[in-house]
């Protein structure tokens, strides 16, 4: 019976996890979505790499990257001819749950930033900020590596 009510309370927040901007925080862990969305701003101008951060509270025993899949699909994110889509969805720890990191790409953005690059994001620049709570600085961190991979793979394309 538990698990059937972590199923619908996870899938109602799906449900409810709207996008309408660059952040949506449906988990409430951000401090600073202004400063998270300029950053995501700043890499749609510079890359034309369209990024959306989403956290949700819970699984509900569901896997990460399937919600992921699931929801960037489902908010259409990126350009639907170039596929140039990001998605970082975190789910918090909490004494019931493991904490959760999963950064989907669209086809589009898969030749310049592989999974073992997205694992390597998380691994190195996300993990230790969300270690120490500091979700902003993970997000905005993370963004910023996303540029930087971007930024080379265009140096290469113009050699």
């Amino acid at each position: 019976m538990k698990k059937i009510l972590l199923f619908f309370m996870a899938a109602a927040a799906l449900i409810s996890c709207q996008r309408q901007s660059h952040v949506v925080d449906d988990a409430q862990l951000f401090q600073r979505p202004d400063a998270i969305d300029n950053t995501i701003t700043a890499l749609e101008h510079d890359h034309d790499v369209v990024a959306v951060v989403a956290t949700i509270p819970s699984l509900g025993g569901k896997d990460i990257a399937a919600t992921a899949q699931e929801m960037f699909n489902e908010w259409g994110i990126g350009d639907k001819d170039t596929n140039n889509g990001v998605l970082i969805l975190i789910v918090p720890k909490t004494p019931a749950q493991d904490g959760q990191v999963r950064i989907q790409t669209g086809l589009g953005t898969e030749q310049w930033l592989t999974d073992d690059q997205c694992r390597e994001i998380i691994d190195n620049v996300m993990l230790p900020r969300l270690k120490s709570n500091d979700y902003d600085g993970a997000v905005v961190e993370a963004i910023r590596a996303i540029a930087d991979k971007c930024g080379k793979s265009a140096d290469k394309q113009a050699a």
